[in-house]
This record gives C-alpha cells, sequence and structure tokens, in this order.
C-alpha cells in the first residue's frame, strides 16, 4: 500500500490534539498540524530516528489534552533478521523530542525480539508491547528525588510470558 504522498507504508496516522502523527516504512515520525477541514501540506515537527520497513503505528498517552507522549515501536522488518524491539516516547508537542526509548539502560529496559505490525498499547499508565517471548510492560519506576526539588521518574520494564 501506498500513502498519499507515493510512499509504501503499512504504517497508520494517530489523531490527538490538534496533531496527526505518521511515522511511515524508511522514515521519520512527522507531526502534522490539523485545523478546521485541513492538514497541513508539510510537517511542522519531525523526529530524528528513522524506521525501515514497515515503519510504525503510534499510540498516545495523555492527561486529557496535556502531557501527551507519542508511543513508537520499531518492529521486525519484512525478510530481516530477528532483533530486538525498540519503544521510543516522543513529546507530543514536539516530536523531535525523544523523550525516552528502551535502549537509554538496555540491561534494566531491553526489549525483547520484535514481532511485525506490533503497535504500543496504553492502559492505566503503562505501555504494553507485544514481542516473541511475552509481552513486556513499561511503566513508571518510583519517584525519585530530583536536585530541583521536583520529582524525576524513569521507566521499568517487566516481562509476561505468553
Amino acid at each position: 500500500d501506498r500513502d498519499v504522498t507515493g510512499v509504501q507504508t503499512c504504517a497508520l496516522p494517530i489523531y490527538w490534539n490538534g496533531h496527526l502523527y505518521y511515522f511511515p516504512s524508511n522514515d521519520v515520525l512527522k507531526d502534522f498540524a490539523v485545523t478546521s477541514n485541513s492538514i497541513s501540506s508539510t510537517p511542522i515537527a519531525v523526529g530524528r530516528n528513522s524506521i525501515m520497513d514497515p515503519g510504525a503505528t503510534p499510540s498516545i498517552s495523555a492527561n486529557g489534552n496535556e502531557n501527551g507522549i507519542v508511543w513508537v515501536l520499531q518492529t521486525k522488518g519484512w525478510n530481516s533478521d530477528d532483533r530486538q524491539a525498540v519503544l521510543f516516547a516522543y513529546d507530543a508537542r514536539n516530536v523531535a523530542n525523544e523523550l525516552y526509548n528502551s535502549e537509554q539502560n538496555p540491561k534494566r529496559d531491553r526489549a525483547g525480539i520484535a514481532r511485525r505490525f506490533v503497535i504500543p498499547m496504553v492502559a492505566s499508565g503503562r505501555v504494553y508491547i507485544a514481542t516473541s517471548g511475552g509481552i513486556d510492560v513499561y511503566g513508571l519506576l518510583s519517584p525519585a528525588p530530583a536536585a530541583s526539588g521536583a520529582t524525576a521518574h524513569s521507566v521499568k520494564r517487566s516481562r509476561m510470558p505468553h
């Protein structure tokens, strides 16, 4: 299948709060503005990480119209060797800002072996991804005091076998 620009893709866009997020094959995450009955012809922001075939269908977590996070999973490409899935989190206000990826702390957060066409599922403050060995579950670690007195959170992965 090809998208409206003629790019071959298996990914779908997702809408949230006046934005359309799209991550086609062999490209980067794109954020298009949606106003009235139109979509901007060029992205208002783009991510920095490229994902090969098959692209990625994003998911959104948010507190209503605030604190949006765009979740994307790098999966297994067509006819490619097995590889680890990589979960990415981007700031929904500006997808050029990567908030997290599961390879930042691989000892703690590395995902299982990727499957094809997996979409991150967000529920009850956690992100779930299907992998070859089960379902990986990501959620907040206990708050750690920050130097400014604010609280900082990190993400922790656990595995649920099939």
